[in-house]
């Protein structure tokens, strides 16, 4: 049977929100005995197998990210989340969003200093990745990047539990989407035009 090849894709990612504790159907990948964490859902984006990073040139550099951000008011769920943040960081559309699990942060400095927090990740289908658009919370275009789960792993510094995050997305895409685990390549720029997925 001949295999498909053109571009499919997948999204993981973050959102934040005030919740009393990870909800009881998700996968700790690391935990704490503090009960009141401030939830943060990011999203990774796998396309082909890759995962979708986008980078902020902003005053700090071009540092990789996944797409994510903070829950608003018009978001009921961190999955309304997922799909508002990535749509405004990297312009994709997404479908069947999957909680993976959350990684405690005890200082929240990236975030300015908000305290202990989660980033909760989720893994959704990629099913459109449009023209590159201005973020409106920087006001800036993001650079969206392709790269294998564990490429992603490494440049966001997760360390091991971003390792089995990543691990955990490539399975996610692997058994829910049928979507090829991808091995480490050249680390891609989607093009300002967007890209066609199958």
């Amino acid at each position: 049977m001949a295999r498909d090849h053109r571009l499919r894709s997948v999204a993981l990612s973050c959102t934040h929100r005030t919740h009393p504790s990870p909800p009881d159907n998700m996968r700790h990948t690391e935990q704490s005995d503090n009960p009141a964490i401030f939830e943060t859902p990011h999203t990774a984006a796998i396309t082909d197998g890759r995962i979708v990073l986008v980078a902020d040139p902003g005053p700090r550099g071009a540092l990789p990210m996944l797409p994510g951000g903070t829950v608003e008011k018009t978001d009921a769920t961190p999955e309304d989340t997922l799909h508002r943040e990535a749509a405004e960081e990297a312009q994709l559309t997404l479908t069947d969003p999957v909680r993976l699990g959350w990684v405690l942060d005890e200082t929240g400095e990236v975030y300015g200093g908000v305290g202990p927090n989660a980033r909760l990740r989720l893994a959704a289908r990629v099913t459109a990745i449009g023209p590159a658009g201005v973020d409106p919370a920087t006001g800036r275009p993001f650079a969206r990047l392709l790269a294998a789960p564990a490429q992603a792993a490494a440049l966001l510094g997760w360390g091991p539990p971003g390792a089995r995050q990543a691990q955990l997305a490539v399975e996610t895409a692997r058994e829910r989407w049928d979507l090829p685990s991808a091995r480490a390549a050249a680390i891609e720029e989607i093009p300002a035009e967007g890209m066609r997925l199958s």
